[in-house]
């Protein structure tokens, strides 16, 4: 005959614990609210305490071998693989909702055997809040409060939490997780813990601004290089940023390109090449040090195009408009998060617009400039990655 304290034994570690959304795949916005149920198995009688479930993020910086990572984190810690790391582990959300009991009615409740649901339901809050006291007071102060001018409430007022990016071999990863925990009463405590990461992706109602972000330069073909004429070639390129250099994933890029003339001159001015770049830049923050990571990804090119921009019989002091068809044929490439910024981490972006414009048959003169951005992900953009998810799986 086994012992009560044997048979209870037993029926806790015969108890499972699953979480079961409400949406088949794990993608959500600030817009959308994290639901389901706690799915909890037991093959016998279980004294119950408390269910809770916890909407935790983690940012973590890792700075290599040797150095600091400083971790953003929401909920259990978790450990560096490498010892020559030193983990800071720094809260940047935490939602705890108790699913049962309702209300605190005893110690303990007691549960037959068979298949158990609980509801949840849990928003994303709008910005980090790495600034706020632990809700158990076990953190007398923000996570955040160690980083340089970092801890101040109005700082994270003006942040947005930041998107699901990176995994556990990058130098910045971002991941969004529900911890659910079933706590045990009576005479044996314990606990049955279960966790799911899920993909938080934020995004905007857009309402373009009106300004423009315009880069200029001269293009010049000198005297010595000329067949034509003895005066050096002058001619100004415009390059300009519509929506005031906001853009959105998966769409096409607001660009235009203008050219002027400068001066007399009988050349036919040509576009030869054109290339578009996205270059995306990480700072990883710690107490100490900061580095800054570079990932750049080609957008558009397009070579031999022979487009004539501006004919030689133009009149100084004209302006000209290169097509839009070309300019913005491709899309913002999804793959990419909108622009944000914690504690620990922060992520911008410039366009690298290169022109390539040729006089007549002379060699070809590379106009280069670079555009400050701000990404941004509108509603529709969460669908097509909800697609994408599931082409994935």
């Amino acid at each position: 005959m086994l012992s009560r304290l044997e048979r209870l034994l037993a029926s806790s570690s015969r108890a499972d614990v699953q979480i079961q959304l409400d949406r088949r795949e794990p993608i959500y916005t600030n817009q959308d609210t994290v639901s389901g149920h706690i799915l909890l198995h037991n093959e016998s009688s279980i004294h119950i305490s408390t269910i809770n479930v916890t909407l935790s993020g983690i940012a973590t910086s890792r700075l290599g071998p040797g150095k600091r990572i400083e971790s953003h984190q929401a909920c259990f810690p978790r450990l560096a693989t490498d010892r020559s790391f030193v983990p800071n582990l720094l809260q940047l959300l935490q939602k705890t909702q108790q699913v049962f009991p309702p209300c605190r009615t005893s110690e303990y409740l007691t549960l037959g055997h068979g298949t158990h649901t609980f509801p949840f339901s849990i928003t994303f809050p709008q910005t980090p809040e790495c600034h706020k006291k632990s809700a158990e007071e076990t953190q007398p102060r923000g996570s955040c409060a160690d980083l340089p001018t970092q801890s101040r409430r109005t700082v994270h007022l003006l942040r947005r939490l930041p998107p699901s990016t990176g995994d556990q071999t990058a130098a910045a990863e971002i991941i969004y997780s529900l911890h659910a925990t079933v706590a045990t009463g009576g005479i044996i405590k314990g606990s049955k813990k279960t966790c799911q990461t899920i993909f938080f992706h934020p995004v905007s109602d857009f309402i373009p601004p009106v300004d423009l972000i315009t880069e200029r330069r001269l293009i010049t073909l000198d005297s010595e290089d000329s067949l034509k004429q003895e005066i050096q070639a002058t001619y100004q390129v415009d390059v300009e940023l519509a929506n005031g250099g906001c853009l959105l994933l998966g769409q096409p890029i607001p660009l235009k390109v203008h050219i002027t003339k400068i001066n007399e001159s009988e050349y036919d001015v040509s576009l030869n090449d054109f290339q578009s770049m996205l270059i995306e830049t990480t700072k990883i923050r710690s107490k100490s040090s900061i580095e800054t990571r570079e990932h750049s990804q080609l957008i558009q090119t397009m070579s031999n195009m022979h487009k004539l921009a501006c004919p030689g019989g133009t009149p100084c002091g004209s302006r000209l408009s290169l097509d839009d068809c070309f300019l913005g044929y491709h899309r913002l490439p999804s793959t990419f998060t909108s622009t944000f910024e914690t504690c620990n981490i922060s992520r911008s972006y410039m366009l690298e617009i290169r022109l390539g414009f040729q006089f007549d048959f002379a060699k070809t003169r590379i106009l280069e400039v670079r555009l400050p951005i701000y990404i941004i992900s509108s509603p529709s953009e969460s669908s097509r990655l909800e697609c994408g998810f599931v082409n994935h799986m």
